[in-house]
């Protein structure tokens, strides 16, 4: 395919929609992100190699950022508790560089600075696409919420926090871990900080088991999720060549 395009952002949607976690910083390596996309037709690899390793994971990983603040804001002020201020910051913080980041806005000329430095950024996101991303990805809090209240509520026989609360708590132990360097998907710090908003309702003891239980149940998640795209790639890949073909054959038909 000739020159650079922008991804459309159902596929942005779609990659950055996959759990960002223990494996976030692997998601770019996929295959199916370097290559053409099964569920749009349209290369992927519209960044060359001078961006593609700097500006997709950046909006990646700052939509993941804003996704999960929204949701842990929204989460505790759902359960009518107040968030904790360092989530307000990190809330306030992801969404003012999300609106930055925009074209129309700061995006201009942020690409012309990159590009006196020798970084080129042929294309930029559209605000409405890194929008979307964000959307997608803050639903996807509510499916994350579910699992954490369907374990929780299976492992203790104590009453089990709300939906809103457990969200919250989860999203604020997940932004922790997320910002820390050095630690795979936050290994410890997310831990800890979990166990400690859990103990209020649990004690210490059942606090801990539930948080690595989470820990577990969430890794094991993640495998699974990157073995399914991976599968669904690879017979996109083997069954493409074929389509032409039976489509003409159809049509004949």
């Amino acid at each position: 395919m000739g020159g650079h395009q922008r991804p459309p952002a159902v596929v942005v949607a779609i990659i950055d929609g996959l759990p960002v976690d223990l494996l976030a910083s692997e998601l770019p390596n996929l295959p199916f992100l370097r290559e053409r996309t099964p569920f749009a037709g349209e290369a992927v690899s519209c960044f060359p190699s001078t961006t593609g390793p700097a500006y997709f994971p950046f909006l990646e990983q700052l939509a993941a950022l804003a996704s999960g603040a929204i949701a842990c804001v929204a989460g505790f002020a759902a359960a009518r508790s107040w968030p904790p201020l360092a989530a307000i910051a990190i809330c306030a913080v992801a969404v003012g560089v999300s609106v930055a980041v925009r074209p129309r806005f700061l995006g201009r000329l942020a690409q012309r600075l990159l590009a006196a430095r020798g970084i080129e950024i042929p294309a930029l996101l559209r605000g409405r696409s890194l929008a979307l991303v964000i959307a997608v990805n803050a639903l996807g809090w509510l499916a994350t919420g579910a699992g954490a209240w369907t374990l929780v509520h299976a492992l203790s026989e104590r009453e089990t926090p709300g939906l809103g609360w457990l969200i919250g708590a989860y999203a604020f132990a997940w932004l922790l871990g997320f910002l820390v360097p050095l630690l795979p998907g936050g290994l410890g710090l997310r831990d800890g900080t979990l166990v400690v908003l859990l103990t209020s309702h649990f004690g210490t003891g059942v606090a801990t088991a539930l948080a690595l239980g989470l820990r577990l149940a969430n890794t094991v998640g993640e495998l699974v999720a990157i073995g399914f795209v991976e599968l669904v790639y690879r017979i996109w890949r083997r069954f493409r060549p074929r389509l032409p073909e039976l489509w003409l054959e159809q049509e004949a038909a």
